[in-house]
């Protein structure tokens, strides 16, 4: 079954574009609300949430970007998928000393995955700058790991990194549905055109 696109490429499948703004959304709030909660089956249920949020929806993009031909942006959503998927490989925030581990691995794919997000202009201006801001935070952030350096995933340089990508997703799920309304207000109305 092949997805309704416009004749630039644009899915006009309101399902997968719903799906995939409600996927973000839910990446974005629980993983900002699990923040502000000390208890730690809390915590880790939000951030388990987000986690299922970016997942789904960095696959959906993954899939329909690369469909369309946005192959650069397409595999960057597919690295992000990757990356999160690593968060938990060690277990839960704060219950396992090997947590940080995967923490750092996962969140250094970050910042492969958000300038490949940036890098082709696929997207407009603010949605770029916000993925090429996280990279910065994240590479920082993964760096001070390489080197060495006590890292939290409650460091200032990790914080501003959820907050440029979480900023990122509320965009893309913004033009994801801006999209979709531009498509159907670009395509022929077959009633006027004649056709039955």
């Amino acid at each position: 079954m092949q997805t309704p696109t416009d004749r630039n490429g644009r899915v006009t499948d309101r399902g997968e574009r719903m799906l995939v703004a409600a996927l973000l959304v839910l990446a974005v709030v629980p993983g900002i609300a699990g923040g502000s909660f000390d208890a730690l089956s809390a915590r880790a249920f939000l951030f388990a949430a987000s986690s299922l949020g970016w997942v789904g929806a960095t696959a959906i993009l993954a899939a329909r970007l690369i469909r369309i031909g946005e192959h650069v942006v397409g595999a960057g959503f597919l690295v992000l998928t990757i990356a999160e998927t690593l968060l938990w490989v060690n277990g839960r925030d704060d219950a396992d000393p090997a947590y940080l581990a995967g923490f750092a691995g996962g969140t250094m794919f970050y910042v492969v995955g958000l300038l490949m997000l940036a890098a082709p202009r696929a997207y407009p201006l603010v949605v770029r700058l916000l993925a090429t801001g996280g990279a910065v935070a994240w590479a920082i952030q993964a760096g001070r790991f390489l080197t060495g350096a006590e890292t939290l995933v409650t460091d200032p340089v990790a914080y501003a990194g959820y907050v440029l990508v979480s900023a990122t997703f509320i965009a893309v799920a913004i033009v994801t549905i801006r999209d979709g309304r531009e498509s159907r207000r670009q395509m022929p109305d077959a009633r006027l055109s004649g056709a039955t």
